[in-house]
């Protein structure tokens, strides 16, 4: 018989074939939140709804030259909180799993939705948000895949 997994190892999984959604050349991101262990919201880097944006192509795919930091997409921790909202959810008190530390946008929406915990699989090239998260009493850890 196989060994169960973590919830843990489990979420680390959905957001790795989450970001697989992103448009975006240079680094694929994905996100989900939970509540009482269950899934409550997701979110990957990419276009905005209908692609109206002249830096995206027809197909959704961010027209970012891939080398440098991409400012296009919308990013994944972003894309999941308004999700939640669009769906009048409340998170207060959730956990967002990410592929990537967030930046410090990112970080700032994560504190203003209540979301208690941030668990992300590999660290962002800046770490400030990181440490802006702990100030305000968020637990940031990284986790094993």
């Amino acid at each position: 018989m196989t060994e169960r997994i973590t919830r843990e190892k489990l979420n680390a999984g959905i957001v790795k074939l989450i970001s697989q959604r992103s448009t975006c050349k240079r680094l694929h991101v994905g996100a989900i939140i939970t509540q009482d262990n269950r899934i409550i919201s997701s979110g990957y880097n990419g276009a905005l709804p209908d692609n109206l944006s002249t830096s995206f192509g027809s197909d959704g795919t961010c027209l970012c030259n891939g080398d440098t930091p991409c400012d296009k997409a919308v990013h994944a921790e972003a894309n999941a909180i308004y999700a939640a909202a669009k769906e009048g959810i409340a998170l207060e008190g959730a956990v967002l799993y990410c592929t990537h530390s967030p930046c410090i946008k990112c970080a700032e929406a994560i504190i203003q939705s209540g979301i208690k915990e941030v668990l992300y699989l590999e660290e962002y090239r800046r770490t400030e948000a990181i440490e802006l998260l702990r100030q305000h009493g968020i637990k940031t850890v990284q986790i094993d895949e």
